[in-house]
């Protein structure tokens, strides 16, 4: 117990700039080498989030606000999200890829809702806390954790601008939120993020896919 909580609190104590750097890097890392072979680097940034919060939690009693999540129950629905993401990816291609019509749309639009939440928790809930953390100029957050997020997203030509403007947009919206909840940011991402799958052909969006993935990509 006492290594847990002495790795904890080292943990803590590391430069918010540095975490951040590590978990782009881990993302960088998974969507352009590993996509097709692990998702280890999935579960390292689920880890860290989840981690860091912890160790914060216990050397400086950070609260869940600082995540975008009101109370702990709030944690659950994207936590499960992301999982359910990682681990099924491929099983929730091939659904979408067979289904047709209003059914294809709804279960996109759950999907997405869903993952939307999860990586408004990661843009908001890491990247700008980092940023907020390491001093950086309230104005100049919103504009770097934008950069960041569509550098997530490299080299889809629909989802770097996208993400990019939306991710500054985001980051704007959730710092001057009186009470800053990831859910409503992430129900609007995920919405337009489906209005845009739907609406552009697949020869541009590549269903989304991002890294080494949109580079592979091939029409079934």
């Amino acid at each position: 117990m006492k290594q847990v909580l002495r790795f904890l609190g080292w943990y803590a104590a590391i430069p918010p700039l540095v975490e951040c750097g590590v978990i782009l890097t881990i993302i960088l890392v998974q969507i352009w080498i590993f996509a097709e072979h692990t998702n280890v680097g999935s579960y390292l940034v689920a880890a860290m989030i989840i981690g860091g919060w912890i160790a914060r939690k216990i050397k400086f009693g950070e609260g869940l606000k600082e995540l975008g999540l009101i109370r702990m129950p709030y944690l659950i629905p994207p936590a499960v999200a992301y999982a359910i993401q990682v681990i099924f990816r491929h099983q929730i291609s091939t659904f979408l890829h067979d289904s047709h019509g209003i059914k294809k749309i709804t279960i996109t639009a759950v999907v997405y809702l869903s993952w939307g939440i999860a990586q408004q928790l990661i843009l908001n809930g890491v990247f700008v806390r980092c940023l907020k953390s390491a001093a950086v100029k309230k104005d100049h957050i919103p504009f770097l954790a934008g950069i960041i997020f569509g550098t997530c997203h490299l080299p889809n030509p629909v989802l770097v601008p996208a993400t990019l403007f939306g991710g500054i947009l985001a980051s704007y919206v959730f710092l001057r939120m009186e009470k800053r909840n990831v859910y409503v940011i992430g129900i609007v991402h995920g919405l337009i993020g489906t209005a845009l799958l739907y609406l552009l052909p697949l020869s541009l969006t590549h269903h989304f896919s991002v890294g080494s993935a949109f580079i592979r990509w091939k029409p079934r």
